[in-house]
C-alpha cells in the first residue's frame, strides 16, 4: 500500500521540488504508441499501442515517483532534525 502511495505523491506536486517534470512526457509517448498502432490497424490498433505504450513506459515513471517521493521524505526528515538540533542548542 505505501508502493501505490508513494507512486501517487511522486507523480504530483512536491514541496521543494514541484511538479513531476516527466508527467507530459509519458502521456505524449504513450500517445505516440497508440498512433503507431492506429497505422496497423485502425481503433483496435490505437488501442492495442496504448495498452503496449502504458505497459513499457509506466514502469519506469512509477519507478520515478518513488524515487522522487523518497528523496523527499529524506530532504524534510534532514530538515526537521537541522530544527530539533538548532533548537536544543
Amino acid at each position: 500500500m505505501r508502493f501505490i502511495k508513494q507512486a501517487i505523491r511522486g507523480a504530483g506536486y512536491l514541496e521543494g521540488f514541484g511538479n513531476h517534470p516527466g508527467v507530459d512526457i509519458v502521456v505524449v509517448m504513450i500517445l505516440v504508441c497508440g498512433l503507431a498502432g492506429a497505422q496497423r490497424g485502425s481503433w483496435a490498433g490505437f488501442f492495442g499501442g496504448l495498452i503496449f505504450g502504458f505497459v513499457t513506459i509506466m514502469p519506469f515513471f512509477i519507478i520515478g515517483c518513488i524515487s522522487r517521493a523518497e528523496a523527499c521524505d529524506r530532504q524534510q526528515a534532514q530538515l526537521l532534525r537541522k530544527i530539533k538540533n538548532s533548537s536544543n542548542d
